[in-house]
């Protein structure tokens, strides 16, 4: 060989070194996500990414070479990642509690970072609820602490004395549990309220108060407040900003308020509820209407919303489709509203489990003024009001949706599902007749419930999940389930793939995962169907991070 070919493999030799070096650097940059781009975001870090980065970097901390590196490498992908999760918090609680690092990983965290990032945490404490637009929000005062409190959309939040589990990042808590140890009280009818009125972004406003008073309690729940108004208060400009909803209500703009009020007498502590009024310009608004246990916070343009809000505090809960009742925007309450705050008695409302005709008087006179139906898990409310029956359903978690806002003389209501049907005989001007009509019972199929615990796991091996399904059948007989996951691809699942269920009984079976696959997140899908009635299923999704 001449000496020139021999140069010529050389140094083909290491062109050739070269090139399996930089395809090796690429994987695992690849498989450790430091430059793992979605061709939608080339460049941007996805969540998963961040958080599959600041694993690696804490790996390579803990082996100790370039430490100081991968010191600085950490934290800022911890600070970047802390505020993608504090938007994930709202936006996709799931997605949050899948990225949030198992107590094995952060522990492999330099310790300033580890205190810094989010941690598995259970708080117990009373839970309220806030309503933001059509959102609601939640709030849990803890020790002395409140956090704002965001849900796995499979739950049902209700407000209370309660015992949450899930992950806590910095004043933000994202539950995948919750326990209602003492339900939220039906809390005393306020009997005197205090109304702060004042105006922010550069609105001045006469000091007369005269007519708010009356314009603002003309509801049937709030007619037996009294109240004192204070204001107008004209407050700086700056403080536009500070309008927002808390669990202290508006802190910056309500101390200003109270103490511009209190040079005209007001003092907190004598009130059963307090109410705050903003006027405000169309640059300065406020982010949500919104209250506490006892105060409410609103812009003064938007007093057709006072009512509701005082609902709120008081413990009521929305109504949908009764717009006669002020939870969902109507002048007045339903029986059932009445009931909750102590306005009628049980000696008001009538329990019916048998067939017959019953009287009833106009709702808000004296007498019994509401019928009761027990339908599966639920209550049936009758009512007089205008010149027929109004017919609503009330769950067991206080939400009330309405059936039927006028059942007429001559006219009937069918539930073929319970066999009841329900007519009007006759009316007056004072009372309505109604007959009640009760069938043998039937079967009933519904959707099965379906959920998986926990919602997402960690590792590089086998895992084993909880599924509980819940046969949601009435009155039915046994049905057999079956179960089917829907796994990526090379993955295996070990569970049994069928179950056999009463009607409303439940159970828990364990499923275990293998996965096989790259370093990332996935999911994966549980599908349980009603062999008995195949059109019925239910599904839930789960995680595993393949680390």
């Amino acid at each position: 060989m001449r000496e020139d070919d021999g140069i010529v493999l050389i140094i083909v030799f290491m062109m050739i070194v070269i090139v399996l070096l930089f395809l090796v650097t690429a994987w695992k940059f690849r498989t450790t996500g430091y430059i793992f781009y979605t061709p939608e975001q080339p460049r941007v870090l996805s969540p998963e990414n961040m958080t599959l980065a600041l694993v690696s970097a804490g790996e390579e901390y803990m082996q100790g070479d370039n430490r100081q590196q991968a010191f600085s490498a950490a934290l800022e992908m911890s600070e970047k990642r802390k505020q993608a999760l504090l938007s994930l918090a709202h936006e996709d609680p799931r997605r949050f509690l899948r990225l949030a690092l198992p107590v094995q990983f952060r522990e492999r965290l330099p310790l300033i970072i580890q205190s810094s990032i989010e941690s598995d945490s259970e708080l117990e404490g009373d839970l309220t609820m806030m309503l933001g637009g059509s959102v609601p929000l939640y709030f849990l005062h803890s020790q002395n602490e409140d956090f704002s409190v965001f849900f796995d959309p499979s739950l049902d939040p209700l407000p209370g004395h309660v015992t949450i589990h899930g992950v806590r990042l910095e004043r933000i808590f994202v539950a995948d549990s919750i326990t209602v140890l003492e339900p939220l009280a039906i809390r005393p009818f306020p009997k005197n309220a205090a109304v702060i009125l004042f105006s922010v972004g550069g609105i001045s406003r006469p000091g007369e108060s005269d007519g708010v008073s009356a314009s603002l309690f003309n509801t049937s729940l709030l007619s037996n407040l009294t109240s004192h108004v204070y204001g107008w208060y004209t407050l700086p400009h700056q403080m536009c900003e500070d309008i927002h909803c808390t669990p202290d209500v508006s802190s910056s703009v309500v101390t200003s308020a109270e103490a511009a009020a209190r040079e005209h007498g007001f003092i907190h502590g004598s009130y059963d509820s307090i109410i705050y009024l903003a006027l405000t310009n169309d640059s300065c608004q406020p982010a949500v209407s919104c209250s506490d246990q006892k105060s409410v916070f609103l812009e003064y343009d938007s007093r057709a919303a006072l009512a509701h809000q005082v609902g709120n505090t008081l413990g009521l809960r929305d109504t949908e489709g009764d717009h006669y009742d002020i939870m969902d925007g109507g002048q007045s309450l339903n029986g059932f509203h009445r009931y909750q705050l102590g306005i009628i008695t049980g000696n008001n409302i009538y329990d019916i489990s048998v067939s017959g005709v019953y009287t009833i008087s106009r709702l808000g006179t004296n007498g019994t003024q509401v019928l009761r139906i027990a339908s599966d898990g639920s209550y049936y409310y009758l009512e007089y009001r205008n010149s027929g029956i109004s017919l609503y359903r009330v769950s067991n978690t206080g939400e009330s949706v309405m059936v039927d806002d006028l059942i007429l003389p001559g006219e009937n209501f069918f539930d073929s599902a319970r066999n009841v049907r329900i007519s009007v005989t006759s009316l007056s001007e004072e009372d309505i007749s109604v007959s009640i009509l009760f069938g043998p019972s039937r079967c009933v199929h519904a959707d099965p419930s379906v959920s998986l615990y926990p919602l997402s796991q960690w590792g590089n091996e086998s895992a084993t999940y909880t599924l509980t399904i819940k046969n949601n059948d009435i009155r039915c007989s046994e049905s057999v389930f079956s179960i089917d996951g829907t796994l990526p691809a090379g993955w295996k699942q070990d569970s049994p793939s069928t179950i056999i269920l009463d009607s409303g009984e439940n159970t828990s079976i364990h499923v275990t995962i293998t996965p096989e696959s790259l370093q990332g997140f996935y999911t994966f899908s549980e599908h349980v169907v009603n062999t008995n009635v195949p059109t019925l299923h239910a599904d839930s999704e789960g995680g595993y991070a393949f680390i």
